[in-house]
């Protein structure tokens, strides 16, 4: 089953190879045909001109959508989301639009009602996006203490991987952004970080490839809570 990141990539593999394929299938020989026709000394024919319009209009507006789509792994709010699908959707029209007000300001036909309504409708979205609904406090009474050994177990088998002295990851052999949770010393300064990329967000492991379940993520909020008491 294909994962929520792993939808918005195949989403953004698709586009760009749309991008490519209106690029190298008909406007580069649009461009060639009447370059020929102009050498040639014949009448060119419009169509091509026509198509290679049609096809860079395509590019224009969806090259926003696609630069979101590529930095998205750093807004796991949106593709972690129920219907991620359908906030994804919502921000194809939101930059396209924004496109759209570039494209008339370049021939001096600006229309401010654009960047408005290209605002309102983030902020509906962000408001639409947020969790309404408040979680119930964890009574820390009556819940086991997490020992050191189970949170030891649960970030050396999903996070050490990558965030250690030496990586053993086949695809980072540096750790991220200088994290390494060798130790449980390092797990607790990089307590904070743990939470907001793991229990808060989901936005790691990466694109979750060591299968952390949510009952992992639940016993690192439960510590993490344990121990800021």
């Amino acid at each position: 089953m294909i994962s929520a990141r792993g939808m918005y990539i195949h989403i953004g593999a698709l586009i760009g190879t749309i991008m490519a394929g209106n690029v190298f299938t008909v406007i580069m020989p649009s461009q060639r045909a009447l370059v020929a026709a102009v050498t040639e000394g014949t009448t060119p024919d419009p169509a091509w001109g026509a198509k290679a319009k049609l096809r860079s209009t395509h590019n224009t507006y969806i090259v926003l959508p696609l630069l979101f789509i590529m930095i998205s792994s750093h807004y796991p709010m949106t593709y972690n989301h129920q219907h991620g699908w359908l906030v994804l959707v919502c921000l194809f029209i939101i930059t396209a639009a924004a496109r759209w007000y570039f494209v008339l300001r370049h021939t001096n036909r600006q229309n401010i009602l654009i960047p408005i309504g290209v605002v309102i409708a983030t902020l509906l979205l962000i408001y639409a996006m947020s969790d309404k609904n408040q979680a119930e406090p964890v009574d820390m009474s009556s819940a086991a203490l997490v020992g050191k050994a189970e949170v030891e177990t649960i970030i050396t088998t999903h996070c050490v991987g990558c965030h250690s002295s030496k990586p053993t990851d086949a695809i980072f052999t540096v750790a991220p952004a200088g994290v390494m949770l060798n130790d449980y010393a390092s797990m607790l300064r990089w307590m904070p970080a743990i939470k907001a990329r793991v229990v808060d967000s989901h936005n790691m492991p990466l694109m979750n490839k060591t299968n952390m379940t949510q009952q992992e993520r639940d016993t690192l909020g439960l510590w993490i809570a344990q121990s800021n008491q």
